[in-house]
């Protein structure tokens, strides 16, 4: 009777260890990266499906993903403003939810927000055919598109009467260092563009913000009489001037 009770413990203690065993492989293999390119730096995982979030009280971030906040071996910043979530307004599967932190990784493409379910809380990225507009540090960003511009999401740095200023933020990936020590960078690149009565029209320096408005001679003299510029760090600034002038 003794040796049978002895067997069933050492039997059980063994299979205690193995299970032991396979749940600590398999944490290691669910958290293991094998980083080979940038694409596999952002790899996202699936998050635990909940019915509501307790502050929201609706359904609509259901499967969301959970963002990785930091992408692994990238010199700088993912995001539209600055390295970290900040507070923000978005309207989402049209429901407004203000004060929230939230970010543009422009990146990927990717919208994503902190959401909170009773003491957690969870970044997820959102489903951005579902985001409508949203403001990030001050800046207003809408889902756009018409017969010229496919559906995204643009900054609206202008919006008047009669034109308004689009941006739609992008960032490419270049491989930066030597072979003893390599690593990304994620440089912003963006386009630029003016919506009015003539159109849609992709704006790369003072000559396409004239033909935008037919040739008139109003934006040629606004252009000039404000000695408005339209270089690589100065196009923003001289877009959003000559608009404001002009409707001015």
């Amino acid at each position: 009777m003794m040796s049978s009770k002895l067997n069933f413990f050492t039997n059980y203690a063994r299979l205690f260890a193995l299970v032991m065993v396979v749940i600590s492989i398999t944490s290691f293999a669910s958290n293991a990266q094998v980083i080979s390119s940038i694409e596999d730096i952002n790899a996202q995982r699936k998050a635990s499906i909940y019915n509501k979030t307790d502050d929201f009280n609706i359904g609509n971030f259901l499967n969301g993903r959970v963002y990785p906040m930091k992408y692994i071996g990238v010199a700088n910043s993912q995001f539209v403003f600055g390295d970290y979530l900040l507070k923000g307004d978005i309207v989402y599967d049209g429901v407004e939810f203000k004060n929230r932190l939230i970010q543009y990784d422009t990146y990927k493409q990717l919208i994503v927000m902190e959401v909170n379910h009773g003491e957690s809380r969870f970044i997820l990225s959102l489903d951005r055919d579902k985001v409508s507009e949203m403001i990030i540090d001050g800046r207003r960003f809408i889902s756009y598109e018409d017969s010229v511009l496919e559906k995204n999401i643009y900054e609206i740095p202008y919006d008047g009467i009669q034109a308004k200023a689009l941006i739609y933020r992008t960032r490419t990936q270049s491989r930066v260092g030597s072979s003893a020590r390599v690593y990304y960078e994620l440089d912003p690149v963006n386009r630029y563009y003016v919506v009015n009565q003539y159109g849609t029209f992709r704006i790369n320096g003072k000559k396409d913000m004239i033909k935008a408005f037919g040739e008139e001679k109003k934006m040629k003299d606004i252009i000039k009489r404000n000695k408005l510029k339209f270089g690589k760090n100065t196009i923003y600034g001289g877009m959003v001037k000559a608009l404001s002038l002009y409707e001015d």
